[in-house]
């Protein structure tokens, strides 16, 4: 697993915290923008031997992960008690057979990962709609990304977890730091989410598992702080959209993500090539005078 460049995750941040989620364009830049972020956070990313680029390596074959989790494609844990529902959910008009990709008698093709990867976002972001209710919406993007990004892999830290003591259900110290945050609109709830996401979210004991859990909360800590912004917006409810904002400036214009991008056998390339392209802001062209 490689996490996010913590460069590409500040410019990031400072491109969509100013999306108006309500416009279609504005949602589709945030939904690619999420899409790389979890290929980046969730798929091992490796060194191609003949350009020498890093490039994701998502795995069409069921495999074990460092948890005994049979794990396909982009995190999808076949192992959950819920994921055969999800699985034929998210391929009910094109079923494809569950068994048979866990017990490795087929893979998946490129096409089926982004239709299940797609599903569980969309899965995800209803369960997190429900919990935070009116508060979600109020979000700005950079923060609905870094806690999609962190209830993809650890639903409990940003939502709700089981007391030891009384085996209740009960909100995190996460949750509730956002949801006095969109509540108030007081800056300080914010750090405090940061904060929690940054140092109070690892329990892990494995050395060197610890290490790349704690990069990925260091991911979504920088995303969430919206205070460090350049041009920083509270909740919705405090200020209102702005969605007449260039997000990349002047003189600058928004270029999509492809997150994984597949080239067919060339000279250059005998036995193709993945490739991706993140979303990213470009100087506007120069117009002849």
């Amino acid at each position: 697993m490689m996490t996010a460049d913590l460069k590409w995750v500040t410019n990031t941040r400072d491109m969509v915290h100013c999306l108006n989620l309500d416009q279609k364009e504005d949602q589709e830049k945030y939904d690619q923008v999420l899409c790389e972020m979890l290929l980046h956070n969730e798929v091992l990313w490796k060194k191609n031997a003949e350009t020498g680029k890093i490039e994701p390596k998502i795995d069409y074959t069921v495999y074990d992960d460092h948890k005994e989790k049979m794990t396909v494609g982009v995190g999808f844990n076949m192992s959950r008690k819920s994921a055969k529902d999800e699985w034929n959910n998210a391929f009910k008009n094109h079923p494809v057979s569950f068994d048979d990709v866990l017990y490795k008698k087929r893979a998946l093709s490129h096409e089926e990962v982004m239709v299940l990867l797609n599903y569980s976002i969309k899965l995800r972001r209803e369960a997190l709609r429900k919990f935070y209710d009116d508060s979600w919406n109020n979000l700005r993007p950079n923060e609905r990304l870094a806690i999609e990004d962190a209830y993809y892999n650890a639903p409990s830290l940003v939502t709700k977890r089981r007391d030891k003591k009384t085996g209740q259900y009960i909100k995190t110290n996460f949750s509730q730091h956002i949801q006095n945050y969109v509540k108030t609109g007081e800056e300080k709830y914010l750090h405090d989410a940061v904060d929690e996401m940054r140092f109070h979210s690892n329990a892990e004991t494995n050395a060197e598992v610890r290490k790349g859990i704690q990069n990925r909360r260091e991911v979504q800590a920088v995303m969430l702080a919206s205070y460090l912004c350049p041009v920083y917006l509270k909740p919705l409810n405090h200020t209102g959209p702005l969605s007449h904002l260039n997000q990349c400036g002047m003189g600058h214009h928004f270029v999509k993500a492809h997150p994984v991008v597949h080239i067919k056998p060339n000279k250059s390339h005998p036995q193709g090539l993945v490739t991706s392209r993140s979303a990213h802001c470009a100087s506007d062209p120069k117009k002849a005078t």
